[in-house]
């Protein structure tokens, strides 16, 4: 009884701030969610000062959250949303870091259950309404737009696998449904980046012995010198047999270069603090097409927003992570950790996920080395 009430404890406690896309244009609902939200920010607010401290971690996350309210403040942007983001991810870092402390097996339970019911309703949608509701100038689906989808996914993914593979240590069939669901969600929604994305997340089932040997250090150069080739200087035609005959994309990654170049000569305007958070109708105005609500590219995307300050603050904060995975004493748990890190760093090279979904998962990837510290049996189900 006591296991009950303690999941459904951590279920209310979660729910709240994984809010899908579609959520915030269904007023009624929407606030509902930011009722629950402001609940359990107050819960946590008193309930963390009397029983926990202010880690690295969290404190790198107020950090990077003081940076972009500064930097909107001074460039006149949307200074009540920022804040309200800004608590927001607070409060759900908050919440990860208090629920992982008292009962990460607990926590894996709540947040699986949570993420599973999204990915499935999520499908829902897709089944009933194919073409996507359309809102304002965009089609959208629960989980919003079809580039948006994998941002959600990918974490139910990961968070299940965790939950089932570690904790539990079963074959579970809820595990291979939301696989099949996820897989038939991408392929339906036919989004380049998230297809690539998924294919790469779908190989460390079969090459998770391999994956172990990849050194993430190796890779994140890589990636930065891939980063420049393609971003910065634009030479993908070395790659325009993979983009145009694998990918089915032109060597502009469908128009993308176009904005990576607008973007880097906004950056170059404001290169210390960028531009803050900004009204979406205001970045149409500036990049010149409706599609064009941000860079395309995290990395871009956080420099245009934060400047060179807000990126060297997140790559402490994701050195931290990676850190922090790599103490991991379970090889498989350890390569899962790094190999996810790698999904996300394919998926973000040519889309964007706002910090209030990129941040809450790299914090609980950051706390799965606590997993070992747990009695494997105090489940009994």
């Amino acid at each position: 009884m006591k296991i009950k009430l303690d999941i459904l404890y951590y279920i209310l406690l979660i729910f709240p701030f994984i809010k899908p896309n579609y959520i915030i244009h269904i007023d009624s609902l929407n606030k509902v969610y930011n009722a629950f939200q402001i609940i359990n920010f107050i819960i946590i607010l008193v309930v963390f000062v009397k029983k926990s401290k202010i880690n690295l971690q969290l404190f790198l996350i107020i950090i990077l959250q003081a940076i972009l309210i500064f930097s909107t403040v001074i460039n006149n942007g949307e200074i009540i949303d920022v804040i309200t983001n800004s608590i927001q991810i607070f409060a759900f870092s908050l919440i990860i870091e208090y629920l992982t402390q008292k009962n990460i097996n607990l926590f894996f339970k709540a947040i699986s259950i949570i993420l599973i019911v999204l990915v499935v309703l999520n499908y829902i949608t897709i089944l009933i309404q194919p073409d996507g509701y359309l809102i304002g100038y965009l089609k959208k689906w629960l989980f919003g737009t079809k580039n948006n989808h994998f941002s959600i996914i990918l974490p139910a993914i990961i968070c299940s696998y965790i939950y089932f593979k570690f904790i539990k240590k079963c074959n579970s069939v809820i595990f291979k449904i939301l696989l099949v669901v996820s897989i038939a969600s991408v392929i339906f929604l036919q989004s380049a980046t998230t297809l690539v994305a998924m294919f790469v997340l779908l190989l460390y089932f079969p090459l998770k012995n391999i994956i172990k040997k990849i050194n993430i250090k190796n890779f994140f150069v890589i990636y930065c010198i891939i980063f420049f080739v393609i971003i910065v200087f634009q030479l993908q035609n070395i790659f325009s047999f993979f983009i145009e005959d694998v990918l089915n994309k032109d060597v502009t990654f469908t128009g993308r270069t176009e904005l990576w170049n607008t973007s880097l000569e906004f950056i170059k305007d404001k290169p210390l603090l960028g531009y803050g958070n900004e009204n979406q109708d205001n970045r149409v105005v500036k990049f010149g097409k409706l599609s064009y609500i941000h860079c395309h590219n995290m990395i871009l995307e956080i420099l245009y927003q934060g400047g060179i300050i807000l990126l060297i603050v997140f790559i402490i904060f994701l050195y931290n992570v990676i850190k922090k995975i790599s103490i991991t004493q379970n090889n498989d748990l350890k390569s899962l950790g790094l190999w996810t890190l790698i999904v996300y760093s394919i998926a973000l090279f040519t889309e964007v996920y706002s910090f209030e979904v990129l941040l809450w998962m790299l914090l609980v990837l950051s706390n799965i080395n606590r997993i070992k510290f747990l009695d494997e049996e105090i489940y009994n189900e």
